[in-house]
């Protein structure tokens, strides 16, 4: 009887322990978060490669961001305004060009993440004169994504298409033989797959039949074709990185040399129009065009010369080189007169290696702030192909970081050249003196027929 009162006075203490810490128990609160999604405006497509892509809103830029290799872009606005908005989405090429600026109007939607894709519009520019003979040639080209067709559309409906190079860049040599004469006005677009572009810009030129021209326009590409090249084949691939590169042209004119549509040097057609030279690829793919200059006068750039390199310097960018000339043809240089090689936007320091083309070489250091002028005087007339190498540092002429650029000069007897002008000076005079004489007698005759 004890042991069953004692075990139930127990359990009533413990059923009262209970029931007390139950009253006095401790309430834990937790704080949770919340996460307000942000507004995000992604925006991407294709411009053309290591094109500068930027984002205008009421004329100030709110986004920027560069193309990569073959034109592909992307950027991320975060914290932005929802609801419609008016974007520019526009590009400067690697030359500096800017494309069409093409008005988009997006929907923006609040804390979510708005996706727009925008395929730039390419780069165009006219090379040639605003006004042109009927029967010429006019050049327009641009930039745009790698790869890419490219139409160019008449504002009359008629089109042509051609492709972009692995650098983006396009050409069209556009003949106005079927033209009518007038302004006419083209654009391009450009296509990636299913993937199309913005319209360019508009650009225009004139047709003039030659009953028409005036006096200062000069334009006729059939007395300056364009050089063609025999070798290598487009799109080939050159092991190493370097290749001759030869053609046909006009025999003893200057070949202007572009590099991916930057003038990089100029050379000579020989007697039969046969040229050549040595190209020195520094990035790959490359693509090369060429003009024939006679004088003063230059023809249109020839079509496209792609190349892919299989070994290049990797470090280029660590050398931290490069050069220009000022000048990279000289022409009716009389015998004994110097000619001056400015390099210019010199950057690094090195040795400079200058094969005047007639079987001297000489080598000059330079260091910030010296002088970047060289000199020399030809002896004997006649066409010279020269070159200009830097070479990084002054230990080794033949090391790997260097770049070459190309120059040519045209000599000329200067006797040869007085006495031409002199039977110039004569043989005016004489015309002169002749259509006086003959302006006379044609007086006299009409006075005698009045006469009778």
């Amino acid at each position: 009887m004890v042991a069953k009162s004692f075990f139930s006075s127990l359990v009533a203490v413990i059923v009262f322990m209970m029931i007390g810490l139950s009253a006095h128990a401790i309430t834990r609160t937790e704080t949770v978060e919340l996460t307000v999604p942000d507004t995000v405006l992604d925006i991407s497509g294709f411009a053309s490669p290591n094109a500068t892509v930027e984002v205008r809103e009421f004329g100030s830029v709110i986004g920027s961001v560069v193309a990569d290799v073959n034109g592909n872009y992307s950027l991320s606005l975060v914290s932005q305004s929802p609801g419609f908005r008016t974007l520019i989405i526009s590009q400067n090429d690697v030359d500096g060009q800017a494309s069409n600026q093409v008005p988009q109007i997006v929907s923006v939607a609040v804390q979510d993440t708005t996706s727009l894709v925008v395929n730039i519009a390419p780069t165009i520019d006219r090379k040639t004169d605003l006004e042109v003979l009927q029967g010429s040639l006019v050049q327009i080209n641009g930039y745009t994504a790698a790869n890419s067709v490219v139409t160019l559309t008449f504002t009359s409906g008629q089109q042509i298409t051609t492709t972009s190079n692995a650098s983006g860049f396009y050409e069209f040599l556009v003949s106005t033989s079927d033209l009518p004469t007038g302004e006419n006005s083209v654009f391009v677009e450009s296509s990636v797959g299913a993937q199309s572009s913005q319209a360019s810009s508009v650009v225009s030129f004139v047709v003039v039949r030659e009953s028409d021209a005036s006096p200062d326009l000069v334009v006729s590409p059939e007395l300056l074709p364009p050089p063609v090249v025999t070798s290598p084949d487009n799109d080939a691939e050159i092991p190493g990185n370097s290749v001759p590169v030869s053609g046909t042209a006009i025999p003893n004119s200057q070949i202007n040399i572009y590099e991916n549509g930057v003038l990089i040097g100029s050379t000579f057609a020989d007697d039969s129009g046969e040229w050549t030279f040595v190209y020195t690829a520094i990035s790959t793919p490359v693509s090369l065009s060429f003009e024939a200059c006679v004088g003063g006068e230059c023809s249109v750039l020839s079509t496209n010369l792609q190349l892919n390199f299989s070994l290049v310097l990797e470090n280029l960018l660590a050398c931290e080189i490069g050069f220009a000339l000022s000048e990279y043809r000289f022409w009716g240089v009389p015998v004994g007169d110097e000619i001056s090689l400015n390099a210019v936007d010199i950057r690094g320091e090195g040795i400079f290696v200058i094969d005047w083309g007639n079987g001297v070489q000489e080598t000059f250091n330079y260091r910030d702030g010296q002088d970047s002028v060289f000199r020399w005087e030809y002896d004997a007339p006649g066409n010279y192909s020269g070159t200009v190498r830097y070479v990084q540092g002054f230990d080794d002429i033949d090391n790997e970081c260097q770049i070459t650029r190309y120059f040519s000069v045209n000599v000329v007897d200067q006797r040869s050249s007085d006495l031409f002008l002199w039977i110039l000076i004569i043989a005016t005079l004489l015309s002169w003196v002749m259509t006086g004489v003959k302006k006379q007698q044609n007086d006299e005759n009409n006075e005698k027929s009045m006469v009778e």
